[in-house]
């Protein structure tokens, strides 16, 4: 994240240097000091060094004095120690595609991205808001119950897109992120369990803080026993390709062309995967469609999330 230092007076007593005596600062001493950034001046009083970032904008905002506190007057007295900035998702770019440079840079000769852009993340929808809303005046900023961890996680970053939580059978509260990655499994960096693991710790009582797990999903192999009728000049090894190829995408956890997108405790369904999978180049009708064997809906539990597991294709020929 960001990490923004105020240019303030140096303290009236500064820290002695061990086994020595403290010693007055020059006339004038500055030094910098860092804010903490919160998500508004709700909470904050006049001696608090809060500030408020506007991410779309890259605009500061600091206290008044009265809510948070105001920083000194001057000029380039404000600095941002580490930044990040970024395009949303169109930021999320692919290896080899950053090689122009803005501007020659002497002994510079070419510049390249070896590894794709990640980590980019619009913001959310105004749907998105509206449901989120209501949880986080329930919360009230402090994490409590299951539900309260599970709002503040999904708030505490644009790179988290869902998030659940529950507890153990060891009394732990497990709580598991969707990453905003696209991909058929996506899985979280440790970056991101660290930052909501902090942000969840400023927000908790600090003796559930030992019994806290921050994970990724556990993608749950969705088994498919189909029933096609096929054209007479359809080749059964292309149909079952498109098939899984088609399976995978639609269990693709975020919302895309082919998925729906997939939610925690989500209930899938035997028919709609009928209607996906009727659309298939050389399939004339679907008889039939099976979940895990011979279920017509199958829910998922806990921390799980979708992924296509094995196709089963019994073929009759139209006509």
């Amino acid at each position: 994240g960001q990490v923004v230092e105020v240019l303030e007076p140096a303290p009236l007593v500064p820290t002695p240097a061990p086994g020595g005596a403290p010693l007055a600062p020059p006339t004038g001493a500055t030094a910098w000091v860092e804010w903490t950034e919160v998500g508004s001046f709700a909470f904050s009083g006049p001696q608090d060094r809060h500030y408020v970032l506007d991410h779309t904008h890259g605009t500061l905002t600091f206290g008044d004095g009265v809510r948070g506190m105001a920083p000194p007057r001057g000029e380039n007295n404000v600095r941002a120690r580490r930044y990040r900035s970024g395009g949303g998702t169109l930021g999320n770019v692919a290896a080899d595609t950053l090689t122009q440079l803005q501007r020659a840079r002497p002994g510079l000769a070419s510049v390249n991205n070896v590894v794709p852009a990640q980590g980019g993340a619009d913001g959310d929808t105004l749907d998105v808001l509206r449901a989120l809303g209501p949880l986080q005046m329930k919360a009230q900023n402090r994490a409590v119950s299951a539900e309260d961890f599970a709002t503040l996680a999904r708030t505490s970053s644009p790179r988290v897109a869902q998030a659940t939580a529950q507890a153990d059978l060891s009394g732990s509260l497990v709580v598991t992120l969707l990453p905003n990655e696209e991909g058929l499994r996506p899985t979280v960096t440790s970056t991101l369990v660290d930052e909501v693991r902090a942000a969840l710790a400023a927000k908790m009582l600090p003796l559930v803080s030992a019994h806290l797990v921050v994970q990724g999903p556990c993608y749950r192999p969705i088994d498919v026993t189909v029933n096609a009728v096929l054209e007479r000049s359809a080749r059964v090894a292309q149909v079952r390709d498109q098939m899984e190829d088609r399976l995978a995408a639609y269990f693709a956890p975020l919302p895309g062309p082919l998925s729906p997108g997939w939610s925690f405790g989500a209930v899938i369904s035997a028919a709609e995967l009928a209607t996906v999978l009727a659309q298939v180049d050389g399939v004339a009708a679907i008889d039939g469609v099976a979940l895990a064997g011979d279920l017509p809906t199958l829910t998922l539990e806990g921390p799980e999330l979708p992924c296509a597991g094995a196709l089963t294709l019994e073929v009759t020929r139209a006509g």
